[in-house]
């Protein structure tokens, strides 16, 4: 990897806190707080600085490779998103200074109206006092509920943009999401704030990184009625402290225009099925979600073959990326042939690109199923309106909607899917033992690495 690119990224990254500095002048931060759409780019600028240390070791990589790829990747969508968050601020500037030449233009209006009215009356005064609090700050009254996630969940036509407007507007408060590179990167976050943390709550923690971290006591106990419309074969996965708000079933995904692959397999033969020249991208278990997952699900399933099936994969490994996104990219791009998603996947294709070639592998073991929860935090100010928050989340307005923001499966029952969803196959799901994967997840994890780093025999 050339010296080039990592120095633009380092000026890029200083450009972003440059900018996000800049909206914490005493005018934007104001205007951030009245203003949600400046707020959400705030959010998504602390998304791409938290994501910087997961593509650091990609720093020196060979030129030409699949991680130069990621780390240049990186680098192209830092300066693109700086680029329009420069423009986003200066935007906002501009509406708030419209803004308050507005208000100083009606406060000046009005104290001439009184002045030739002769009316100096205190009730005058009074409402002169509230045009100028006015110009100051609007809805203080209103309480604000912060939410730590990851950043896929929030931005632009995200889900947490949905939420946030629809919640609002129904309780009159404010929804603050603070998003991170991944969830486990939320959670640490609060770890390490401790009883001074800002979050209310933490949403889109996986079934692997809540049990990580169930016994430290951060959550606070939910009414069980919050759960009470979810699927029945949730309630597994519900407890008083983690309540469900979606689902999805790990597979790999591929295109079959492009590879001829048969679309139900085994999991344990799955490597010997592949062509020598195809091409996988799986993700980091160490970094990602679906890559702790998929791992699980591989030495769970397969017990002692666990290990052999990494080793027979490992000469199909394109690279293994941080996080989902940027596996993802790489099959985009052509890349690769397979990457580990979700089998609804080609919904969002179906959907958004109007493509029908993506497919997903079914395999006879069964699959992962991923389950993503919401928590309140012991710690919260506001655990009345964070469980309304909840109760809205898993409700039916915000559930029927779910799909085409997650492109994964609604918790809550009955809920009618796109026609896109419906002729996926929905696969039988395996069973954890999650006492097992407690005991031995760290040694899957050393021995994963440990296979990938030998020479293919």
């Amino acid at each position: 990897m050339t010296s080039d690119i990592a120095s633009e990224l380092e000026k890029c990254q200083v450009l972003l806190e440059e900018l996000q500095s800049k909206t914490q002048q005493k005018h934007l931060s104001l205007w951030s707080e009245l203003n949600p759409e400046l707020k959400t780019w705030n959010e998504m600028a602390l998304g791409y600085l938290n994501s910087f240390d997961l593509v650091e070791k990609y720093r020196n990589a060979k030129e030409g490779s699949p991680e130069a790829f990621l780390y240049s990747n990186s680098l192209e969508s830092c300066v693109e998103f700086a680029g329009k968050y420069s423009m986003e601020i200066k935007k906002q500037e501009l509406t708030e200074l419209t803004v308050l030449i507005f208000l100083f233009g009606l406060i000046f209006g009005f104290a001439r109206w009184t002045i030739r009215k002769k009316k100096k009356s205190i009730l005058s005064m009074l409402a002169l006092f509230f045009l100028l609090s006015a110009a100051q700050g609007l809805a203080d009254d209103q309480p604000t509920l912060r939410i730590y996630t990851y950043d896929a969940l929030t931005g632009k036509n995200s889900f947490g943009e949905f939420l946030s407007k629809k919640f609002s507007e129904k309780y009159r408060a404010k929804v603050q999401f603070i998003s991170f590179g991944t969830a486990g990167e939320a959670v640490n976050q609060v770890i390490l704030e401790g009883s001074k943390t800002k979050a209310d709550l933490l949403m889109g923690l996986d079934e692997v990184l809540f049990r990580k971290v169930e016994k430290r006591s951060l959550f606070y106990e939910l009414d069980p009625a919050l759960s009470a419309g979810l699927e029945p074969d949730l309630k597994r996965s519900t407890t008083r402290t983690f309540i469900p708000f979606d689902y999805g079933f790990l597979s790999f995904v591929y295109d079959d225009t492009r590879t001829a692959f048969p679309r139900r397999v085994s999991l344990k033969t799955f490597p010997e099925a592949l062509s020598p020249q195809h091409k996988v991208v799986v993700q980091d278990p160490r970094t990602s979600s679906l890559g702790i997952e998929f791992l699980i699900w591989t030495f769970e399933k397969l017990k002692d073959g666990g290990k052999q099936f990494w080793a027979a994969l490992s000469p199909h490994i394109l690279t293994v990326s941080p996080g989902w996104s940027g596996a993802y990219e790489l099959f985009l791009r052509k890349q690769a042939d397979f990457v580990i998603s979700y089998t609804t996947s080609p919904a969002y294709h179906r959907i958004r690109e109007k493509k029908e070639s993506i497919k997903p592998l079914i395999f006879e073991e069964g699959h992962f199923r991923q389950v993503e929860g919401i928590s309140v935090l012991k710690t919260s100010n506001q655990k009345e309106l964070a469980s309304k928050f909840i109760q809205y989340v898993v409700g039916e307005e915000a559930q029927s909607q779910l799909p085409t923001f997650q492109w994964i499966y609604p918790a809550r029952k009955g809920i009618v899917l796109p026609s896109e969803f419906q002729d996926i196959p929905r696969p039988k799901q395996i069973a954890i033992d999650w006492e097992e994967v407690s005991l031995k997840k760290d040694q899957w994890i050393k021995d994963w690495a440990l296979t990938l780093s030998q020479e293919p025999k």
